[in-house]
């Protein structure tokens, strides 16, 4: 028998890519997400084991795809479910197995159900009992004979405030990464090639240990299909919703350059959405190939001010920067899950598009924020951000998740705080030996 584990619930802003049906976007929001682990098993008995880590009350239903159906295509009714007709299953009740009496899996709570599956693609959809809002996520069940699916981390139980604060410190972990790697540049082209070597290592560790170790235990990190999901819905906000808003409201306010340069955006992240749309095809079909990686043009982002005037302007393109790195940091990892799955041409694919995010969108933003500077100034704004991380945010967090048991997560928040006050001490070290 095998086991797939399911995450339903409410995550904190951008560390899921998906916008609440109906709702707002991903940057700051509280968003809805269901994740399943892993997304292709062997047909046969298939155990559904759900971890209800959102605030609200949910219950899972399977249902079978058909034929070129998508998961998170099924038509919703008035009432914002979907017709549940055909199903195979349902999970909905507290610490216990199959369909309960209506009261549904509550905060915190795990419930389970065993369905046989043929082979082929089937939908876990989700919908909170106190709100009609259904979410889903695919799951493919592959013939018995077929080689061994790719497995997926479990999604562990954690406490709704520690996948806050896990989705927190993500966010500033990405953030970190990509700064400190302009930051790194700016202090090459300074001629302090030691500063560069020490922004360069503490960007490394930001995103090879800080973030990729956050995302373990929020189960950031699926499939190759699940992956591409996410990547298909987050490209689509930022090219349908996001980008175009922000380039309104920037020639609005006068700030052209602005304005140009989140128009231009939009049509780079809506080729990025058609490409992984093209890649989720090929990876469900078996036929055509993963689309070629797109070319990077950098962007090189000197020491300078603000290029833009409104207040409005200059809070669109914090979000949009926080977004586009995060945006690098995911497809990292999701590029990493790929190669190691055996998939190298969608590693390439999710790679190439992660440079775009890092070395073309954030940059460009950067350098309209005027966010370098000199190295003494971008030391001094590093050793701001470290001394946060390492006095008030990681302490804080690793305090909640001991409160609430969760003592893996206590113990990652104290050993990352850790490494910021050794970040913040060596950045400062470096800033006095500039004279």
């Amino acid at each position: 028998m095998t086991t797939v584990d399911m995450g339903p619930g409410v995550m904190a802003g951008p560390n899921a890519r998906t916008p609440m049906s109906g709702g707002p976007g991903w940057h700051g929001m509280r968003l809805m997400r269901l994740a399943g682990h892993p997304d292709t098993v062997a047909a046969g008995v298939v155990s559904l084991r759900v971890f209800n880590t959102g605030a609200l009350t949910h219950e899972v239903v399977v249902l079978p795809l058909s034929a070129g159906q998508s998961a998170g295509e099924r038509p919703a009714g008035p009432s914002g479910r979907v017709d549940e007709a055909g199903s195979l299953g349902d999970v909905s009740r507290s610490c216990a197995a199959g369909a309960g009496d209506g009261t549904g899996i509550t905060s915190g709570a795990t419930g389970w159900t065993t369905v046989t599956l043929q082979p082929g693609r089937y939908e876990l959809v989700t919908s909170t009992l106190a709100v009609s809002v259904a979410l889903c996520a695919g799951v493919t069940a592959a013939p018995a004979a077929a080689s061994p699916a790719v497995t997926g981390t479990a999604i562990p139980a954690l406490q709704q405030q520690t996948r806050t604060n896990l989705a927190q410190a993500m966010r500033g972990e990405a953030f970190a990464n990509v700064s400190y790697t302009l930051f790194a540049a700016q202090a090459q082209r300074e001629g302090r090639p030691a500063v560069a070597d020490l922004f360069r290592k503490a960007a490394a560790v930001e995103l090879g240990e800080h973030f990729t170790q956050e995302a373990a235990p929020s189960g950031l990190v699926g499939g190759n299909e699940a992956n591409l999901t996410d990547a298909i819905s987050g490209e689509g906000y930022e090219s349908t919703t996001m980008y175009p808003t922000f380039a309104r409201q920037a020639r609005a306010a006068g700030d052209t350059a602005a304005a140009d340069l989140f128009t231009e955006i939009a049509k780079d992240e809506a080729a990025h959405q058609a490409a992984y749309k093209a890649a989720l095809t090929a990876l469900r079909s078996g036929k055509g190939a993963i689309p070629a990686p797109p070319a990077v043009t950098p962007v090189t982002v000197t020491a300078g001010q603000p290029k833009v005037t409104s207040a409005q302007t200059r809070a669109n393109l914090d979000t949009a920067m926080h977004g586009e790195a995060l945006a690098h940091a995911k497809y990292t990892l999701y590029a990493q899950r790929a190669q190691q799955s055996g998939n190298a041409a969608l590693a390439r694919l999710f790679t190439a598009v992660s440079d775009v995010e890092l070395q073309e969108h954030f940059s460009g933003e950067a350098a309209l924020a005027g966010s370098v500077g000199t190295t003494s100034h971008n030391l001094a704004t590093a050793i701001a951000g470290e001394t946060y991380e390492s006095k008030t945010m990681y302490p804080t967090f690793a305090q909640q998740a001991k409160t609430a048991g969760d003592t893996a997560a206590a113990t990652l928040f104290q050993h990352n705080a850790t490494d910021e006050a050794d970040h913040a001490q060596a950045f400062q070290t470096a800033r006095k030996s500039l004279g």
